[in-house]
């Protein structure tokens, strides 16, 4: 690599969202507690917890990884351009979707939950399970965030450059 080349910001901001997205991959996304009672009648653990890997994250782990290798090559290539900043943009989009849909359903879940134990086990009451969500959901849709906001800036910036050469040879 050149050392007299310099990364433009958006690589870098690309780079730290890929490996904040790795991160949030196989944090714990959520915490299933039941109270005592329930867990012993239904035979499972007080508590469990589902990280990024048991699910969704898996994807997103492999997206966040081959974009930082992408945008690795780019840089010892020393040619990030308008192709790596449309895999960097669509692997922001794809991972900012995962976080926002599974923390959704989790949510969801977490009703349905509570709706069928209070009906089934009205003495329990609907805290008898909970489901928090944990921080790996909003670590991944913060990386997400930061790889679609780079890529989104890059592929502008590419664009506008394009557009402002052709109105400048008169085409």
């Amino acid at each position: 690599m050149d050392t007299g080349v310099s990364i433009p910001w958006w690589v870098l901001l690309a780079g730290v969202g890929a490996v904040v997205a790795a991160v949030g991959s196989v944090l714990p996304w959520v915490t299933l507690r039941f109270d005592s009672t329930l867990a012993a009648l239904a035979s499972v653990p007080k508590t469990r917890t589902v990280s990024g890997l048991d699910g969704d994250g898996t994807i997103t782990l492999v997206l966040a990884v081959v974009t930082l290798a992408v945008l690795v090559a780019a840089v010892l290539r020393s040619r990030p351009g308008p192709k790596t900043a449309a895999v960097t943009a669509l692997t922001g989009t794809l991972v900012t979707t995962v976080a926002v849909v599974d923390y959704r359903e989790f949510r969801a879940t977490r009703v349905r939950i509570q709706q069928r134990v209070a009906g089934s086990r009205p003495e329990t009451g609907a805290d008898a399970v909970t489901l928090d969500i944990e921080p790996g959901l909003a670590v991944l849709g913060l990386g997400g965030l930061l790889l679609l906001v780079a890529g989104s800036y890059a592929l502008l910036s590419y664009w506008r450059d394009d557009v402002g050469s052709a109105v400048a040879a008169g085409e």
